[in-house]
């Protein structure tokens, strides 16, 4: 027997990896949107202006999650060996590997582009005005791409996440949000 199957959830710090990644996923997501819906008012420019910061805390949270994830891995609940658990198993590939690639080339993009690396306005790489277009490139190639496929699936993800709670009924859910366990 698999001692990994006898977990039933996901411990705090990995919960809260989540959770966090979640919020910023939102609000990265959501200020891309109402952009699209009301336009650039005053409001929508100053949440779009964090964009660049937000997606370099991702960046950091993403290789804080994935470094977890591989040293918490025999901890972890494990995958159903199914399709389902297939899919999920791949579907968090992706997530990582999007949530690393995104903001990487992003950065990437801001270096190649001459105008340097701030943080909520703090200069961490100064402005050299010099183009690189091949820094800018794979930027210009996949991030929004990207980032738009991984609305999708993150969509997707929510979606299932309610399935298998409401529908299933099969406690997958309860895994990052272990006090549903307690209502059943």
């Amino acid at each position: 027997m698999n001692p990994r199957s006898t977990i039933k959830s996901y411990d705090a710090f990995t919960r809260l990896l989540h959770w966090v990644m979640a919020a910023l996923l939102f609000w990265q997501f959501g200020g891309l949107i109402a952009e699209g819906i009301w336009g650039e008012t005053p409001l929508i420019k100053a949440w779009t202006a964090t964009h660049g910061s937000i997606g370099l805390i991702i960046l950091v949270t993403a290789i804080i999650r994935v470094t977890w994830a591989i040293i918490q891995r025999p901890r972890r609940p494990a995958y159903s060996v199914n399709l389902s658990g297939t899919a999920a198993r791949s579907l968090h590939a992706i997530f990582y590997a999007a949530m690393l690639i995104i903001p990487f080339v992003a950065l990437l993009r801001s270096i190649g582009s001459g105008r340097g690396v701030k943080f909520f306005g703090t200069e961490l790489l100064a402005s050299t005005g010099q183009k690189i277009p091949a820094l800018m490139a794979p930027a210009n190639a996949v991030h929004g791409l990207f980032g738009w496929t991984l609305l999708a699936l993150i969509l997707g993800h929510i979606a299932m996440a309610l399935f298998h709670h409401f529908g299933l009924k099969d406690g997958v859910m309860a895994k990052m949000l272990p006090s549903l366990r307690r209502q059943r």
